[in-house]
């Protein structure tokens, strides 16, 4: 039955939560300078671009979110149906002339070709910040390779100067201490990005993305998998040297792509020193790997800088390392530092909401306390702190992530994870899939109606 379907059949179950366009495209709309379109199924999309000539009148417009992840698109009839669009799917140019900043949120099935899919969306040589949110496609498997990076270049991007990757990996594990129910718990990696580093990223050792600042990465990403950060970085020499041979063939990203490790390690020299900016996508880091890490980063420049911290290398009642406070204590320019996920256990089904443990107030307090500059300390999703000198402890808690993302806090702590305490939503760093509001919305429609007539 699933085969007969035709494109997109699959997605109109939400089309009771489509708003009609045509009231407000060619009123409101050319006046406004952000939109969100939120939840977007095939027939919504549809709509859009049937509305490409009048999107092309939107000059005022600069700000650009959009959420393809609604419904199914274009299964073909094999396997499972798949939220969101194939990789082959098309995606034309909406007409949007002035879009400087675009957020994607989209299935990572659709990123799984080496093409431009919904970066095709926007004029690229426009953007100045570009946030990709890879969300899974179906809620038991991730689709790990991910290719838009392969047919991406950075000559269509002269003016980026924020990239941001959300990865979304399923973990549960990094949740909690070791235990003997840790093994039925998901501890996934992040996704792998093929030509993100040793493409992408790679040309900034050669003066492309001149203007790129800010890199923000929440999940293992930027490293190579089966290597470590200090395997990567820890043996880079000072100074540019003739390419090595490449890593052994049993690490390579897929059978036919050996990794070129000292390549790959140059990418990032090149890269962190740039940056001023850098939530760091190489997976949970232990001190030494924050040393490895800072030590590529130049201290007049870094202000901001957010990692997921390897609690399971230290005991549980360890304080914060005093080696990770060496490095942060060096950057004379750093305010705000961030670990994307709190202590293991200190955030669990029935405990309080919010529930912030004494050995993590002694953890930011430290992080305040090795360095003067540091104005805001975040663990987890907008659980925020900054410093204030009339309190008695010097510091006072601002969001207690109990609203992830908090708008009240800065973009830069909306990242990581605080598990709220219900257990389903303790397992993962993904957004769960929202509830269906059509007969709610229908409602809504109808008294609108009565109210304007």
């Amino acid at each position: 039955m699933g085969a007969a379907m035709g494109p997109g059949d699959w997605s109109a179950e939400y089309d009771a939560e489509n708003w009609e366009l045509e009231p407000f495209i060619s009123t409101v709309g050319p006046k406004i300078t952000s939109l969100d379109f939120r939840h977007v199924n095939k027939t919504m999309f549809t709509a859009f671009t049937n509305n490409t000539d009048v999107f092309a009148s939107y000059h005022n417009l600069e700000h650009l979110k959009i959420d393809i992840t609604e419904g199914v698109w274009d299964w073909n009839g094999n396997g499972s149906p798949a939220m969101g669009a194939t990789p082959g799917f098309t995606f034309p140019y909406l007409g949007f002339p002035s879009v400087r900043r675009f957020e994607l949120i989209v299935c990572d099935q659709t990123l799984t070709g080496s093409a431009h899919g919904p970066l095709d969306l926007v004029d690229r040589k426009l953007l100045t910040s570009l946030t990709i949110d890879v969300r899974h496609s179906l809620d038991w498997m991730t689709f790990e390779k991910i290719k838009l990076f392969e047919a991406l270049t950075p000559l269509d991007f002269p003016v980026l100067s924020f990239l941001e990757i959300k990865d979304n990996a399923k973990n549960a594990a990094r949740h909690y201490w070791e235990s003997a129910d840790k093994s039925r718990l998901h501890s996934r990696e992040g996704r792998v990005y093929h030509g993100l580093v040793p493409s992408f990223l790679d040309a900034i050792d050669i003066g492309a993305l001149p203007n790129l600042a800010t890199l923000w990465v929440d999940e293992r990403v930027l490293l190579p998998r089966g290597i470590s950060v200090q395997d990567l970085l820890a043996t880079l020499p000072p100074s540019p040297s003739p390419p090595s041979s490449s890593f052994p063939p049993s690490s390579p990203l897929s059978p036919s792509e050996p990794i070129n490790i000292l390549n790959w390690a140059r990418s990032l020299r090149a890269t962190l020193a740039q940056l001023d900016s850098l939530r760091v996508g190489f997976g949970a880091i232990n001190h030494i790997d924050a040393e490895v890490i800072l030590d590529l980063c130049d201290p007049q420049k870094l202000v901001h800088f957010g990692f997921e911290w390897r609690w399971s290398e230290y005991l549980t009642d360890d304080p914060i390392a005093h080696g990770l406070l060496v490095q942060l204590s060096r950057f004379p320019r750093l305010t705000d530092v961030h670990i994307l996920f709190p202590r293991p256990e200190t955030h669990l089904s029935g405990l309080p909401d919010p529930n912030i443990d004494a050995q993590t107030l002694e953890d930011v307090a430290s992080i305040f306390e090795c360095n003067g500059s540091i104005s805001r300390v975040g663990i987890g999703n907008s659980l925020v702190w900054e410093r204030h000198p009339s309190e008695p402890s010097g510091i006072l808690l601002v969001s207690d992530g109990s609203i992830a993302a908090n708008p009240a806090v800065p973009r830069f702590y909306h990242a990581g994870y605080v598990a709220k305490h219900r257990k389903e939503d303790l397992w993962q760093n993904a957004i769960p899939r929202r509830p269906d509001r059509g007969a709610e919305i229908e409602q809504l429609r109808s008294l609108l109606q009565r109210i304007v007539t």
